[in-house]
């Protein structure tokens, strides 16, 4: 069995919610995005699901990468400061 590096495993066990700011955004959303299928015709509809997956696949890479690189920046300040 393959493990995940120890910063993803934190962050994907452990997310990071913003709150109610962060619900209503995701809410509005999807308001939206609902809109804009309604919009579409049926047969195309297969595509923009495909679209709006592969944004949220993409925002979950971008994710990891900002969540890693601040843990890993907080611990080389840790580290400088402990070297002192």
């Amino acid at each position: 069995m393959e493990m995940k590096p120890i910063l993803e495993e934190v962050y994907w066990d452990h997310g990071i919610m913003s709150g109610k700011e962060c619900a209503s955004v995701e809410e509005k959303l999807k308001e939206e995005t609902e809109y804009f299928k309604g919009l579409i015709p049926e047969g195309e509809r297969a595509r923009f699901r495909a679209l709006d997956d592969l944004y949220t696949q993409m925002q979950g890479y971008a994710e990891v990468d900002a969540f890693a690189y601040g843990l890993r920046l907080g611990a080389a300040f840790m580290a400088e400061v402990l070297s002192e």
